[in-house]
């Protein structure tokens, strides 16, 4: 048997187990809290005790860790478990509530949804001239808590959902558990326990029953070695050597019978780590590549001590080699794999190098419009003032530090965004993107900084329209770009009180775009002037 399948499980906390849940259900508590150290035994003993508790339940375990499977993670196996079912049996309770969930979750089958996507995500990426607004994210979880709400109020299901790695949980899990906390009408049907290796924040502390996996005793330890397979054997002073060693983590213990099965005899005088090290090399290279291999390959999901050992010590461009190997192969797999495992192109050698792995990712969740969880992800790249002027201005990576100061203006904190749009301009003054940042001045300065300096809007918006005959007087798409432009004006005008002057502008654009593109081409910005039309009337 291999050492590291052995089981974690700690049936001697079993009636403590019961204990917690009962106050959980007396209390009404939304979570049960499992709070120990990584390798007690907390998601081996939850499984087994759930599974004889709960017989009529669904259990369903997850992994809570965003780097490893993506913005949902801890509630990716929960949700499409519900849609698939209720998709098979009630085709149009997911026509109820698709608005938030194929926007939440572009990725679930499309055979799901009656209607296509709206035009902010259905418009192509050189079409795009509009994002969600960063408050529509919090409609779109209350939207997905609806749609739990109904699918569990029809089928009268009873769920039972362990999360594993909670303290790394995406941003926008734990609003949605906030969420889940205060509309408090899904928790007699669904029971979250969510296992930490520390303390959470104390409004999450507060909404649950808080209970402690501590180490095992000497005791509970020597109950356990006597549950080993047949053939592992050991004396007391072994035990004893065994408990020193391990200090009573059971993941520590089977990485140590895990070096005795290699002949490696534990010893007073070497440390956790050198034992592990040591243990390694007893393997051998090949089958220390291959576990490598494998840990990357399952995104980084393991907790084995050796397995981690493994990793950190190896060397590191072959990991990134790896790394960049399992990237390729997620983006050959579907559009969002890397999305949801983004552990590949965090783990590459230099910034730059994740930075540009991870644009296309940035991309992706900021259009989603999870801003939270994208914020959290990328505002390390923001800060850095050597990322910002990478070449050449019109790569992927450069649009990552635009979009980032588009959404910035928009939530008031122009003073983060003004000084990189002012940088870029006179970085990459002939790049294609400049239209779209004289376009965020101009808005920066007429609409969101408080107060409003509309001179300084008004230059931002006439130098655009210099600039788009400059560089774009030939392209395809000039006519366009030129009408986006002077939309931005028209909102100008209009905050100027030269109202006139505004529906002019957007009336021609509207003729304009319709006349050389027609009712079908570019018809999100097309919206956008007619709504922007009607405002000024």
């Amino acid at each position: 048997m291999m050492i590291n399948h052995l089981s974690r499980t700690r049936e001697t906390l079993y009636s403590t187990m019961d204990s917690a849940w009962e106050l959980v259900e007396e209390q009404d508590k939304t979570f049960l809290c499992i709070y120990g150290e990584s390798g007690v035994g907390k998601k081996d003993t939850l499984k087994q005790w759930m599974e004889e508790k709960f017989t009529q339940d669904t259990l369903i375990h997850s992994d809570g860790r965003c780097s490893s499977h993506g913005y949902f993670a801890g509630l990716d196996a929960f949700i499409p478990t519900i849609l698939k079912d209720m998709h098979e049996t009630r085709p149009e309770f997911i026509h109820k509530h698709e608005q938030s969930l194929k926007r939440l979750f572009p990725y679930l089958p499309a055979n799901y949804f009656a209607l296509d996507k709206d035009l902010t995500n259905l418009a192509s990426p050189d079409e795009r001239t509009r994002f969600y607004h960063h408050e529509y994210q919090e409609k779109l979880l209350h939207g997905v808590y609806e749609c739990l709400l109904d699918a569990v109020s029809i089928t009268d299901r009873k769920f039972k959902i362990v999360i594993n790695h909670a303290n790394e949980l995406s941003q926008t899990v734990k609003t949605f558990l906030r969420i889940f906390h205060r509309r408090n009408q899904l928790s007699k049907s669904v029971r979250i326990v969510l296992l930490c290796d520390q303390p959470l924040d104390p409004d999450t502390e507060d909404a649950s029953v808080i209970l402690s996996f501590h180490r095992m005793t000497r005791d509970e330890f020597r109950s356990w070695i006597g549950r080993l397979p047949q053939g592992i054997a050991m004396s007391s002073k072994q035990m004893d050597l065994l408990y020193e060693a391990s200090g009573g983590n059971i993941a520590k213990l089977h990485a140590l019978l895990d070096g005795m099965a290699t002949g490696l005899e534990v010893n007073p005088y070497l440390p956790f780590h050198t034992y592990l090290d040591f243990c390694l090399q007893l393997k051998g290279e090949k089958s220390r590549y291959s576990l490598l291999k494998a840990f990357i390959e399952a995104n980084c999901a393991s907790d084995d001590p050796i397995t981690l050992r493994n990793y950190a010590t190896y060397h590191p461009e072959t990991r990134a080699r790896l790394h960049r190997e399992q990237i390729e192969k997620l983006r050959d797999e579907s559009c969002w794999g890397n999305l949801l495992h983004p552990i590949h192109a965090l783990s590459l050698l230099t910034q730059a190098e994740q930075l540009e792995a991870l644009a296309p990712l940035s991309i992706q969740l900021q259009e989603i419009g999870l801003y939270d969880t994208w914020f959290d992800m990328f505002s390390p790249y923001y800060t850095s003032s050597h990322l910002r002027v990478l070449p050449d201005g019109e790569q992927p990576h450069n649009s990552v530090f635009i979009r980032m100061s588009f959404i910035l203006y928009s939530l008031g904190l122009s003073r983060l965004s003004i000084p990189y749009l002012e940088l870029f301009y006179h970085q990459f003054p002939e790049s294609h993107a400049v239209p779209m940042i004289l376009y965020s001045q101009s808005m920066t300065y007429g609409r969101y900084q408080i107060p409003v300096d509309l001179p300084k809007a008004e230059y931002y918006a006439l130098l655009n329209l210099e600039k788009i005959d400059q560089l774009f007087l030939n392209h395809p798409k000039y006519d366009y770009i030129m009408v986006f432009a002077e939309n931005a004006l028209a909102y100008i005008r209009a905050r100027q009180g030269r109202f006139e002057e505004a529906i002019e502008l957007c009336t021609k654009g509207l003729e304009r775009m319709d006349e050389i593109y027609g009712n079908e081409k570019y018809a999100l910005h097309q919206s956008n002037l007619g709504l922007q039309h009607r405002t000024s009337l």
